[in-house]
């Protein structure tokens, strides 16, 4: 994925924090709200390495992760679900924001299968398949009143696309970035 440049990084985050914007079951938290959020919920070790971004409807945190030779923007975007599932979904800000317009349910409930499955190996069939992610990004273009805003500003401003195989580029990120659910074991 092309990467943002900096303005259109400025911009992301200026969509995101206006309370106001409905793109994805996604509410921006400042960098103070989320450090609090952080120190009571993990180590210092590891609050010093996630940067929460948002919280979801369900209560689950998305934070960027400072994985060492790892710069902003190219940082890696982590879910720290509200269940205890921790795992790194998007290979850097730009990815996360090209798997937005899917909605962070969908996001969740694959990252929630990877969990099943590597618990018990085999017994979990994966079925997302490019119809069902279709078919999660018309749910969430119907739910989300800015959806179609955010889409447009995704692709003629930040000159991004959506994902066009969210699986995969979960898929991509958690094997660059496998190390991340053994950090946050060690510095439990």
């Amino acid at each position: 994925m092309t990467p943002l440049t900096d303005s259109a990084l400025r911009q992301a985050f200026d969509i995101l924090c206006q309370t106001t914007t409905d793109i994805s079951d996604f509410e921006w938290v400042s960098f103070q709200d989320g450090r609090q959020l952080y120190t009571r919920t993990f180590s210092v070790e590891q609050a010093a390495k996630l940067e929460i971004i948002g919280i979801t409807g369900d209560g689950s945190s998305i934070a960027c992760w400072h994985e060492p030779g790892c710069v902003a923007p190219s940082l890696p975007v982590v879910w720290i679900g509200s269940e205890g599932i921790a795992s790194v979904f998007a290979d850097s800000f730009a990815d996360f924001l090209s798997l937005l317009p899917y909605g962070t349910g969908y996001i969740d409930d694959i990252l929630f299968n990877y969990h099943l499955e590597r618990s018990s190996p085999g017994r979990y069939a994966t079925d997302f398949t490019q119809a069902s992610a279709h078919g999660a990004l018309a749910a969430n273009a119907e739910e989300h009143t800015d959806h179609f805003a955010y889409v447009e500003w995704l692709t003629h401003t930040a000159e991004l696309s959506i994902a066009s195989d969210p699986i995969t580029v979960i898929d991509h990120a958690r094997q660059m970035h496998s190390n991340f659910e053994q950090w946050m074991e060690l510095v439990n």
